[in-house]
């Protein structure tokens, strides 16, 4: 007689390599049960089949192997794998920030993942999934960083002979600290800091430095795009400004370079009236033209080479030398004394002495 067919066959536990299976005995008797996905029961006779009873269901795919971490933007991340071991149907991507989460199915190995905040961690998990559409693997996992935004703003509010005060606006998005980094030729410096602000010091006088400014995001490594500036310092004052030969209408200066570097020097004199200058390139200048009698004051600024920043002012003052008295005669002499008199001398004078 053929047994019944078996009741409430179910699925137990189910692990990438196994399946377990139960199910109650059938109405009748039989002796035992043929273990497959399809089972039957069996008759005394070990021939005799009752009605066969079939459950379908997936094995647990592999985790898939290699996940790794592509192209960073400052929206975006890739991610690729390698596909796992035995067979799946598509994968289940998801990521979150720690606040929002979000998933997406795709058959490739790979997915490039958009719309996304700069400068945040991400984790993210791809699960393979099997025919069924519900049965998963256990989730493959890595974290990265989005690249921060570009620092916004950058400037420097003020330069001395030895320091640059910089200034800027965090970016958008979110960063950790921020890498300071400045150059001039062979020399190089670097600093993080946590402020949008840095005080630079210890610099050579009149010279360019580029500064750069990096937002870098919370694992200490990955890194916005730079942002730079370039300034000169102040060069330093000219040294031991000092006057040589004098005459009626030109009064000679002369100086020693300044400490550190500067691209040339612009003269400046006034006699409090009219105001004159001149940039040469030497540590001297022989001043002409000039009113004879008066008094001069002089200034000589170093000047960088962007042709604009300078240096503090050295100062002098020196009269030019009165021209010489006019149509001196004796009007009258006697056994005593002698009345003289003369025109004034062209330009200007203080007073005269006889001898």
């Amino acid at each position: 007689m053929e047994p019944e067919v078996v009741r409430k066959l179910t699925v137990g536990q189910v692990t990438t390599s196994s399946i377990s299976l139960m199910w109650a005995e059938p109405e009748g008797e039989s002796s035992f049960y043929r273990y497959e996905i399809t089972v039957t029961a069996v008759a005394d006779d070990q021939s005799t089949e009752g009605q066969s009873t079939t459950v379908s269901k997936y094995t647990k795919p592999e985790v898939v192997r290699k996940l790794t971490v592509g192209q960073v933007t400052t929206s975006s991340i890739s991610l690729m794998w390698a596909e796992p071991e035995g067979e799946s149907s598509f994968y289940r991507v998801q990521w979150t920030n720690g606040r929002t989460n979000r998933n997406i199915s795709v058959t490739e190995t790979n997915i490039n993942i958009t719309e996304l905040t700069a400068g945040v961690q991400y984790n993210f998990t791809v699960i393979a999934v099997a025919g069924d559409n519900t049965t998963e693997s256990a989730m493959a996992e890595t974290f990265h960083f989005t690249k921060p935004q570009v620092v916004r703003n950058l400037s420097v509010l003020n330069a001395t002979t030895s320091s640059m005060f910089l200034t800027w606006t965090e970016p958008e998005g979110q960063s950790s600290f921020y890498k300071v980094q400045w150059t001039h030729g062979e020399i190089h410096g670097t600093v993080n800091v946590k402020q949008t602000n840095i005080d630079i010091t210890n610099l050579t006088a009149g010279v360019q430095y580029e500064i750069t400014v990096t937002a870098v995001a919370g694992d200490q490594s990955t890194e916005g795009q730079s942002t730079t500036v370039s300034q000169f310092t102040k060069p330093e004052v000219v040294r031991k400004l000092t006057v040589g030969q004098v005459t009626t209408s030109s009064i000679s200066l002369m100086w020693a370079e300044p400490e550190g570097e500067s691209s040339f020097y612009r003269v400046q004199w006034t006699n409090g009236g009219t105001n004159r200058n001149i940039s040469v390139t030497e540590t001297n200048k022989n001043i002409t033209e000039l009113t004879a009698g008066v008094q001069y004051n002089f200034t000589v600024i170093a000047v960088a080479g962007d042709n604009t920043t300078e240096s503090a002012m050295a100062e002098t003052f020196h009269f030019t030398k009165p021209q010489v008295v006019r149509n001196l005669s004796v009007l009258n002499a006697t056994t005593s004394s002698m009345f003289l008199t003369w025109t004034e001398p062209e330009g200007q004078r203080s007073l005269f002495t006889c001898e």
